[in-house]
């Protein structure tokens, strides 16, 4: 499936979710978080780039850290809680306490996790560098930390399995092995620097990804936002 999500530009979708988040701080109501949280899910079950086993392996551990926050704020309410509560209970107001506090934790986090999943990283990358005005070389920077680790992780397996091959004990987390990673991981580094030179690698150079900005793009960073706003407010 593919999301309207995936079509907004990463820049103005860093902003949106941002000024987003901070909007849900000032509130204080579980509708609100149940309706955000609501949102982020329909955005992670019809996106491209989110895999219903990650949107999972999140969900559950996620939904039982809100479900302890839920009884340590009903069984442990403190009075200035239960004071701001009480004036639009509906229930007893440690438990609606309990429902706000609760729903709060997992829609902020049901936002970051829309967010994480949903973005592509060389996509947000680039609108950084085309959109955000991020430097290039800072961009390269931080694509190459992305893009190196799992390149660290099988050098490290691969280092592991020399010692091995030599008859020598390798332990979950060898040292010789990790050092003997660095030296290599050095020498990649330097070749690579050197090739990027060789290439032309500047802040003059041109971008292959191409990353546009839409009508839409300015309606979702409004538009988000905002609507958390005013529901807060009629709330």
């Amino acid at each position: 499936g593919e999301s309207m999500i995936d079509h907004i530009n990463p820049t103005f979708k860093t902003l949106a979710l941002i000024a987003g988040t901070i909007a849900l701080g000032f509130t204080y109501r579980w509708e609100l978080n149940v309706a955000v949280i609501i949102l982020a899910y329909l955005c992670l079950l019809t996106s491209k780039h989110a895999k219903l086993r990650n949107v999972l392996l999140i969900t559950i551990p996620m939904f039982f850290i809100s479900v302890s926050y839920f009884f340590t704020a009903w069984l442990f309410p403190s009075s200035a809680e239960a004071t701001h509560t009480t004036a639009h209970m509906i229930i007893n107001p440690a438990v609606t306490n309990g429902i706000n506090l609760g729903t709060r934790l997992s829609a902020f986090a049901s936002i970051g996790v829309a967010y994480g999943m949903t973005t592509d990283k060389d996509e947000l990358i680039a609108s950084f560098i085309q959109q955000g005005r991020m430097p290039m070389s800072m961009g390269y920077a931080i694509l190459t930390a992305l893009n190196l680790t799992n390149l660290i992780h099988q050098e490290y397996k691969q280092s592991q399995l020399a010692f091995q091959v030599r008859n020598m004990k390798s332990r979950w987390f060898d040292t010789k092995a990790l050092f003997t990673m660095l030296i290599r991981m050095t020498r990649w580094a330097d070749q690579l620097a050197l090739a990027m030179e060789a290439k032309g690698f500047s802040e003059d150079r041109t971008m292959k990804l191409k990353v546009r900005v839409h009508w839409y793009d300015y309606l979702f960073l409004i538009g988000f936002p905002s609507v958390i706003i005013v529901v807060g407010i009629l709330l």
